[in-house]
């Protein structure tokens, strides 16, 4: 999840507030929660974990922060489905290759 921000993020100090974000959603659902994934790889999301990092912790603006970043999450699955499908591609090609 590290390196998906590292990519995605604009700079540093973003992609800190973002990993604090999914760090505090990380607390709430568990470690291996697929959400969490979706949060990381969808771009858009990041202005809104963002906020979530700048605020209180489960306080209202916290939490219409966080249903934001999952309304852009949402958003973003079909672009992060098609970015999978391309990965798939480019890994069937490779091993091909080695045959």
């Amino acid at each position: 999840m590290l390196s998906e921000v590292i990519v995605r993020a604009r700079d540093e100090a973003e992609g800190q507030k973002v990993l604090k974000a999914i760090a505090q959603l990380r607390d709430l659902w568990g470690e291996d929660e697929p959400r969490l994934w979706l949060l990381a790889r969808v771009e858009a999301s990041y202005p809104h974990l963002v906020e979530m990092a700048d605020a209180e912790p489960r306080s209202s603006e916290w939490l219409a922060s966080f249903a934001s970043a999952m309304g852009a999450a949402a958003d973003g699955i079909e672009e992060v489905e098609k970015e999978q499908e391309r990965f798939d591609q480019i890994l069937d090609k490779i091993e091909k290759d080695r045959e």
